[in-house]
C-alpha cells in the first residue's frame, strides 16, 4: 500500500498542492489501482497475439511512379487552373 508520505512526493512532482486528507483518500484509492495492475501482470500471455485492430482493415497503396504528360494533356490541365504563370499554376499561401 502507497503511504500518505509517497502520495504527497507524487503529488509535488505534478506540481499539486494536496491536504493531508486528500493524501491518505489518495493512498487508498492509488493502492487499489496498483494492486489491479498487480492481478493483470499474473495474466499468462505467453504465445497469445497481439491483436490492436479489430476492424480488419488493411490500406492498399499504389506505387508512386511519374506519368509524363503529352503537352496537350499539359495545356488541358493549365487552362483549368484559375492563377497560372509562366505554366505554373499559382496556388494561394497557406499558412
Amino acid at each position: 500500500m502507497l503511504t500518505k508520505e509517497q502520495v504527497k512526493h507524487v503529488a509535488g512532482l505534478a506540481k499539486l498542492k494536496i491536504t493531508d486528507d486528500e493524501a491518505e483518500k489518495y493512498s487508498i484509492e492509488l493502492s487499489k489501482i496498483l494492486g489491479y495492475i498487480d492481478q493483470l501482470k499474473e495474466v499468462d500471455t505467453a504465445g497469445k497475439q497481439i491483436d490492436i485492430d479489430q476492424s480488419g482493415l488493411v490500406n492498399r497503396t499504389r506505387a508512386d511512379k511519374a506519368v509524363a504528360w503529352d503537352e496537350g494533356e499539359r495545356q488541358a490541365a493549365l487552362q483549368q487552373a484559375e492563377m497560372t504563370n509562366n505554366n505554373l499554376v499559382k496556388v494561394p499561401k497557406i499558412i
